[in-house]
């Protein structure tokens, strides 16, 4: 048996394990009415060791929850920071690579935000005729556009023809 700080033994077998707090974060998440004595009654523990569970991994629930309510608006607060103080000599001293992949998710972020496709889909065509699965192909390709990152377009202009 091991001791609390008050003095009194516990028995460590009843202790919460690290990989309780998973569980119960999940039994929350679907059922986020339940409040934490709910909560240490379904998870087999008490309340008081609910609370030192949340304490230990730093959960304030109540704070957690007006986050995860405005979590949206605090990540665009946050984007508009950071993309406001990026400069073009920043851009210009990151490598082709990280230049590329901003440009090629900075992409995807604005197709998701106009609420276009951010994945191209593959179908096979099995049933019917070739003149019907030439028609559908053509439509696909028509909805299907693949996008294109060129180096030019993710250049900043230095002065120089970089073609």
């Amino acid at each position: 048996m091991s001791e609390q700080k008050s003095g009194r033994a516990i028995d460590p077998s009843k202790a919460p394990k690290n990989s309780d707090i998973a569980k119960i974060l999940a039994v929350k998440a679907e059922n986020p009415k339940l409040n934490n004595s709910q909560l240490a009654k379904i998870a087999g523990i008490s309340k008081q060791a609910l609370s030192q569970m949340f304490q230990r991994y730093g959960i304030d629930q109540e704070r957690l929850e007006g986050f995860k309510a405005s979590r949206a608006d605090i990540f665009a607060g946050l984007q508009e920071t950071i993309l406001s103080t990026l400069t073009c000599d920043d851009i210009k001293k990151a490598s082709v690579r990280d230049r590329i992949i901003a440009a090629a998710t900075l992409y995807d972020k604005e197709r998701l935000e106009r609420g276009q496709s951010t994945s191209n889909v593959s179908v096979l065509f099995q049933i019917g005729d070739d003149a019907s699965n030439a028609a559908m192909r053509k439509v696909l390709e028509v909805e299907s556009v693949t996008p294109s990152v060129t180096l030019e377009a993710i250049t900043v202009d230095s002065g120089k023809d970089n073609r």
